[in-house]
């Protein structure tokens, strides 16, 4: 990428169809590929934070999903006291 000689080719990529290789070689300047190297702590921690997010948005799903069978539960079961038709 910046000059460096190309990486050898690991298992999964040998089991790759050539025109799968193909494409990999002819985007590999464009595509950043992480090396465990360049890998830091900071990037971990930012990434474990933003997979915490779908935790509160599954638990406000919930509750939504909750009020809604309340819901339906109440009208099942209240009475209704008048019906009125417009004519």
């Amino acid at each position: 990428m910046n000059g460096s000689a190309p990486l050898p080719p690991n298992d999964s990529e040998t089991s790759l169809s050539p025109g799968r290789r193909l494409m990999d070689r002819a985007f590999e300047h464009w595509i950043p590929v992480d090396e465990p190297d360049n890998l830091n702590w900071l990037e971990d921690a930012d990434r474990a934070m933003l997979e915490q997010d779908p935790v509160k948005t599954r638990q406000l799903l919930y509750v939504i999903i909750l009020v809604v069978i309340g819901l339906i539960a109440w009208s099942a079961y209240a009475e209704i006291d008048e019906v009125t038709r417009g004519s």
